[in-house]
């Protein structure tokens, strides 16, 4: 089934497969400097919401809290808290019973306007007959919970590209009512991470069931190795974490520190050896360096009511994780304004772009954190401006360093952070306080704005329509724009839904918003764009690639960006690697692919930039699947 609209009054410029959508009406003056946004669109129809307490059309339409740009260029999205608009008089007294199934959507951008198809299952359909969690819980207060179909819920699962570019989901949310009031249909509102694993296929647009992790998993973070395969970590089993009769010491009141390996060859999940247990904070932030270890930053969700770690004061430290050892090695507390402050709660962290040296080599990694709350649950509660750049020197045995940067223009708390394909940073979406705290009472950031690595300097850049604060996402699209989406947040104090407050004052929407907006850079309004005419759909680490430009003189760089997969703020495989040209020969370019612990297995947005008076100016990228290499 797919589903298309006419978008209204605006101009078409056409950029390889994917059109531009910029609105007539609201050309900026300066889009060269701070770029521009285009109008605001959603998916025109929705799914059945005659039951809601509220039958607003707009709040039956699926939210992009998640969302991954699948190789052919199409973008998968899904919900969560789906069902928040049946609520009718608070909701931690009646999700438990009636959140749904969070349904998924996929878009296709490539035509003259948006369109879009529903996947199979819609809401994948993992445990239509109820999860049991009796079945290794033994839970705090006997419950009831009469809907069994809200217990394998993709919300708050994590996901990764595969080798071959299928979407691995593990993990995700089982909803309860501990305790619950019997026949009312009112309980307390528990999550509980679920052991399921699904897989996305782009060729079919279908979910598939997989195999079963060994823990459930609300809120992991999972990478790819160097292998292939895929590391996750942490999550909780529940969130107000009872007694677990198969370890009743060692995992009550932690997070899950057991640490599984999935491996695509077999389809099957490994518990890793117990020098792989980790302590760490729900969604931590975590990164593949080029030496092949994982990185974690010091940061994760600042999200723990009533479910918080006794041992979260170990998460204030930096630490590597050797695949090959399977163990952990801690590195150092970042600093926070320049102090050694530590932990950031709910604020962004990505890997800058990753350059070889004079010999081809990749020896470090700088990765740029900001915004967010210092410190563990309720943390500052005020929006951090704070800004960090940390460095990992893998050439010499993962010396660490830290230091803070130039602060952003605006507090931000829950922003999105988007590495673009010169190199910049582009930041978006927030709020100016923690609304986990209190929901519905902040005020949203509109303003946008690039950190420069070059300079080290925040440049504000265009304002966005809407004010999005709380499960969004922004996500570099192949044709070098950005799109921004979601915002899915808890009703006012946990109250029905109402925009009250939002229409009197500003504070930010009360209720999901299903819509999209595209920002083009500034890079976008510099002139003429290089064009790759010819690349190839798959190449083999350490080796060469040929690749066909219109202008090779022009081409100052060449970038490989891996395909965006986000939820949370969080993309652990997300990368931008600049390749090492061998050669220059007529319009082709050889270039250098690095080993696997550089460019893992998976697949990429190939991007050509050319140089002007401004800076670079990318192409619209080319899809490449990068296979087998040479490290293990």
């Amino acid at each position: 089934m797919r589903r298309s609209f006419a978008v209204a009054a605006v101009t078409l410029v056409t950029a390889g497969t994917l059109p531009f959508i910029v609105p007539a009406s609201a050309e900026t003056s300066y889009p060269e400097d701070i770029g521009a946004f285009g109008v605001v669109f959603a998916d025109p129809s929705g799914h059945e919401c005659a039951e809601a307490h509220d039958t607003s059309e707009e709040r039956c339409k699926p939210t992009a809290v998640s969302l991954a740009v699948l190789p052919n260029g199409k973008i998968l999205y899904w919900d969560g808290i789906e069902g928040m608009n049946h609520v009718g008089l608070n909701v931690v007294l009646e999700l438990g019973q009636k959140a749904m199934g969070d349904q998924a959507r996929v878009m296709d951008l490539s035509g003259p306007e948006p369109s879009w198809s529903v996947p199979r299952p819609e809401d994948t359909s993992a445990n239509p007959g109820g999860y049991d969690e009796n079945a290794e819980y033994l839970p705090l207060i006997p419950h009831d919970n009469e809907n069994k179909a809200n217990d394998g819920n993709l919300f708050c699962a994590a996901h990764v590209f595969l080798p071959d570019g299928r979407l691995l989901i593990n993990g995700g949310t089982a909803y309860y009512a501990e305790p619950s009031i019997p026949g009312t249909g009112y309980g307390v509102l528990e999550p509980a991470g679920i052991k399921n694993t699904r897989i996305f296929d782009p060729k079919t647009n279908t979910f598939e069931p997989a195999a079963d992790m060994s823990y459930g998993r609300w809120y992991p973070s999972t990478v790819t190795l160097p292998s292939g395969k895929a590391l996750t970590v942490s999550g909780v089993r529940k969130l107000v974490k009872p007694i677990y009769p198969d370890s009743p010491v060692a995992d009550w009141m932690t997070n899950v520190r057991q640490t599984e390996t999935y491996d695509p060859a077999t389809g099957t999940w490994t518990k890793n050896p117990s020098t792989a247990d980790k302590s760490l904070p729900l969604y931590p932030r975590i990164h593949l360096l080029p030496n092949g270890k994982v990185y974690y930053d010091a940061a994760g969700q600042a999200f723990n009511p009533m479910g918080e770690a006794y041992d979260e004061a170990t998460w204030n430290m930096t630490s590597v994780y050797d695949p090959a050892k399977q163990s952990w090695k801690n590195l150092g507390v970042p600093v926070i304004n320049g102090a050694p402050a530590g932990f950031r709660g709910s604020g962004f962290s990505v890997m800058l772009t990753l350059k070889p040296d004079q010999d081809g080599k990749y020896n470090s990694a700088n990765v740029l954190s900001g915004g967010g709350v210092l410190g563990m649950t309720p943390g500052t509660y005020l929006g951090s401006n704070s800004a960090t750049l940390n460095t990992i020197d893998t050439a010499n045995d993962d010396k660490f360093s830290s230091k803070s940067v130039e602060p952003m223009h605006h507090p931000r708390w829950y922003a999105n952070a988007v590495v673009l394909p010169d190199g910049k940073v582009f930041v978006a979406n927030g709020a100016n306080v923690d609304e986990d705290v209190s929901p519905g009472l902040g005020f949203p950031i509109r303003d946008t704005e690039i950190f420069d690595p070059e300079t080290g300097k925040w440049t504000t850049t265009a304002a966005q329509t809407q004010g999005r604060t709380y499960h969004t996402t922004a996500t570099l699209l192949p044709d070098g724009r950005v799109m921004l989406g979601g915002h899915a947040p808890f009703p006012l104090m946990f109250g029905p839904q109402n925009n009250m407050l939002h229409d009197a004052v500003g504070t930010s929407r009360n209720t999901t918003d299903p819509s999209f907006q595209i920002f083009s850079p500034p890079y976008l309004h510099w002139g003429e764009r290089p064009e790759i005419t010819a690349a190839p759909a798959d190449v083999v680490n350490g080796g060469t690639m040929k690749v066909v430009v219109d202008s090779p003189t022009d081409v100052s760089s060449v970038r490989m960006v891996r395909s965006p997969s986000m939820t949370h703020l969080v993309d652990p495989d997300q990368r931008t690697v600049e390749l090492a040209v061998v050669e220059r020969s007529g319009n082709t370019l050889t270039l250098a692919v690095p080993d696997n612990a550089v460019l893992p297995p998976g697949p990429y947005m190939l991007f050509a930039n050319r140089d002007s008076e401004r800076g670079e100016i990318p192409s619209v990228s080319r899809p490449v699947l990068v296979g087998s290499g040479s490290r293990g």
